[in-house]
């Protein structure tokens, strides 16, 4: 049986880069009865740019597909957008920051609009919609796959 990783990228300090400890959280608790799918980066231990490299190196070791979920910023008729590409991706590039962080697979969600903070609330509310969104849609394909 295929053994299927979750690298959830971003910060529980930063609203806006919370989509991936969101969608980790969910996970985590969808899929933890399942033995062929790993969940890394919640909301109580994210991977973000400084903690990255202690992830890859443990990652290194571990045996299955990796799947790297992250948020990203764009224009605001695209908020909501989902893109999933083959490889992995660079992490850090919104704080002005580089690190290659490689998988099979990458997700993408655009969270906010580029160069405009949303109200707290507002940005909260939001994020964690996109979340549960994008989490129950992984949780029903690796229902199906595992």
């Amino acid at each position: 049986m295929e053994k299927y990783i979750f690298a959830c990228i971003g910060t529980s300090q930063l609203i806006e880069d919370s989509f991936g400890p969101r969608v980790g959280e969910i996970l985590e608790k969808e899929l933890k009865q399942n033995e062929n799918i790993k969940i890394l980066g919640t909301m109580n231990c994210p991977i973000h740019f400084q903690n990255a490299p202690i992830f890859l190196d443990y990652l290194r070791n571990l045996p299955g597909k990796l799947i790297v979920i992250d948020s990203a910023l764009g224009e605001e008729k695209l908020i909501g957008n989902t893109y999933m590409n083959r490889g992995g991706i660079e992490i850090g590039k919104a704080f002005g920051r580089s690190l290659y962080f490689p998988a099979q697979w990458n997700i993408k969600t655009i969270v906010g609009k580029r160069a405009k903070q949303l109200q707290e609330e507002k940005a909260t509310y939001q994020i964690n919609q996109l979340a549960q969104r994008l989490a129950t849609q992984i949780v029903n394909v690796m229902q199906e796959l595992t």
